[in-house]
């Protein structure tokens, strides 16, 4: 049996300090806001405990509860409805499969949550699979329905888990929660642990999964919306924490897998090492194929195979792809070859590039054997337009002649009008970053004086920073004249920061993910602080 630990230590500091900075900025603006457990309950109430003894088990009650998923009465459940399953005082264990058998409309959905409210059913809600082994190939619980809620909510705690569902010969068999085609459903506040496909919602329409854990992440991908549909923010998923394990040279699943319409924001996603067999996927933190999507405002840690794959294989003319506001960093080395983000086709041939957009983000610590960004392999010779690289940060990434910043092939249907740059930060402690743009390669200092007119080469001041270390706080001290002030406007596109502080605070446009704000130093513990009891 290939069991791991149910005790995942997770390391969130980093991000509680985030959420902190958000508060802060929130309520500096005057920002207040209302987080309900579960959302407003508008129908019946409806109860499953399988630990429930007597009673006439018609589910009215939580003394007449339903027993089991197999014994509910979904043709009695309707739109607006909310299914409460028991998680007794502390937790409850469930090991049977089932399947949501009603859907609500877009105004009233069907919610099945934790009793938040009950002290006597309010604990964990478990789902565990262990008893399958390694060769499982259920789905835990399945979504075929449309505007379903599924949360395990309680008072801002995840309080709803699925656990060792895995198959380590298959990487594509067994599924924590699925579905496919579905509208408007919500995975909110689920745990995941030692599971291959957490939740996998192919053909998503409307889709949001938030505030999800996902941690000993087997199989095929953490959060797959394969075939997603739709434009600008259809379908969201925000808030989640995501570890994928892999084995260096070996393989690992993705993180995020989808297609179009879809919003990644507000993540952390860190890649870790195993030896246990997870999966012969090569380990991408987003595997992505459509248009219209938007990656903003995450934190990605170590680099499996890449942090943003792009093949273009099943889009010949991808366009609308914003990566803006984000945190690439690698404290442990586990790929020999990392890359930040990558646009290459494998299969057929990339016939236009147009609007991808990598604006405001810091990149660290990578000058190992790969370019940081990387747009090539295209199979023929695209149109580009309205293509801009502007206002990120390079310190310590891209350095050498075998590693450059970005990287761009060549193509006869390029013009001097297909790409943009300017604003750019390439800072190195030693040796000089390189960019590779149509065939040729420059230095830093070249292709700054050739390209940006406010690119700079120069050291901007971070809060604290050392090669490689988890702990480094990457916002922009007061001091600052290398990145505060010395972007350019990208308002047509985003207003705010990574932690939400709008942009600009100052004369101009900081350069980086985190705009300068007092906020966003860290205050000195107090040291005078006299102890009083009464």
């Amino acid at each position: 049996m290939n069991k791991l630990p149910l005790n995942v230590s997770i390391v969130v500091a980093g991000v509680l300090l985030g959420m902190r900075r958000v508060l802060l900025a929130l309520f500096t603006a005057g920002v207040f806001f209302y987080c309900p457990s579960a959302g407003a309950q508008t129908g019946s109430l409806w109860y499953v405990d399988n630990a429930v003894s007597g009673g006439s088990h018609n589910g009215t009650s939580w003394a007449n509860a339903w027993t089991s998923f197999a014994t509910v009465n979904w043709s009695g459940i309707h739109a607006g409805d909310t299914l409460y399953i028991s998680g007794g005082t502390s937790s409850q264990t469930y090991t049977e499969s089932w399947t949501i058998g009603a859907g609500g409309t877009a105004n009233t959905p069907i919610t099945i949550a934790v009793d938040a409210s009950n002290p006597s059913h309010n604990g964990t809600v478990i789902f565990d699979y262990n008893a399958d082994g390694d060769t499982s190939t259920r789905v835990g619980i399945t979504v075929n329905q449309n505007y379903v809620t599924l949360t395990g909510n309680v008072n801002g705690a995840n309080h709803l888990e699925i656990i060792n569902l895995r198959n380590t010969s298959n990487r594509t068999a067994s599924v924590g929660v699925g579905g496919t085609s579905n509208i408007g459903v919500i995975i909110d506040h689920l745990t995941f642990v030692n599971d291959n496909n957490p939740i996998r919602l192919d053909n998503a329409n409307g889709v949001t999964i938030r505030n999800c854990i996902i941690t000993q992440l087997r199989g095929d991908a953490g959060i797959a919306v394969n075939g997603s549909v739709g434009t600008w923010d259809n379908n969201k998923i925000h808030d989640n924490y995501l570890e994928p394990m892999t084995i260096p040279a070996t393989g690992g699943p993705d993180g995020i897998q989808g297609s179009s319409g879809i919003s990644i924001y507000n993540n952390t996603i860190k890649e870790v090492t195993t030896s246990t067999p997870t999966s012969n996927q090569h380990p991408d933190m987003m595997q992505m194929t459509g248009n219209y999507l938007k990656v903003y405002g995450n934190e990605f840690i170590n680099v499996g195979d890449s942090v943003f794959d792009y093949d273009a294989y099943a889009n010949s003319t991808p366009h609308d792809i914003w990566v803006y506001n984000n945190i690439f960093r690698i404290v442990t080395a586990i790929d020999p070859y990392p890359e930040y983000f990558r646009m290459y086709c494998s299969s057929g041939n990339i016939a236009s590039i147009t609007n991808v957009k990598i604006m405001n983000n810091t990149f660290i610590d990578n000058n190992d054997g790969a370019q940081n960004i990387r747009m090539d392999n295209f199979r023929g010779n695209p149109t580009a337009t309205g293509n801009e690289i502007k206002n990120n940060i390079w310190y310590n990434a891209g350095r050498g002649t075998s590693t450059s910043a970005f990287s761009i092939d060549d193509s006869t249907g390029f013009t001097s009008n297909s790409f943009s740059f300017d604003a750019n930060v390439y800072f190195q402690t030693s040796g000089t970053t390189s960019i590779r743009f149509r065939g040729t390669v420059y230095t830093a200092l070249n292709w700054i004086a050739a390209n940006e007119p406010h690119g700079t080469t120069a050291q901007p001041l971070f809060l604290s920073y050392s090669p490689n270390n988890f702990n480094n706080d990457l916002h922009l001290q007061s001091s600052d004249t290398v990145a505060v002030d010395h972007g350019v406007s990208l308002a047509s596109y985003f207003t705010t920061d990574k932690d939400g502080v709008s942009r600009p605070q100052g004369a101009a446009w900081d350069i980086g993910a985190y705009e300068y704000h007092p906020l966003s130093s860290t205050p000195a513990p107090p040291t005078n602080l006299n102890v009083v009891v009464q």
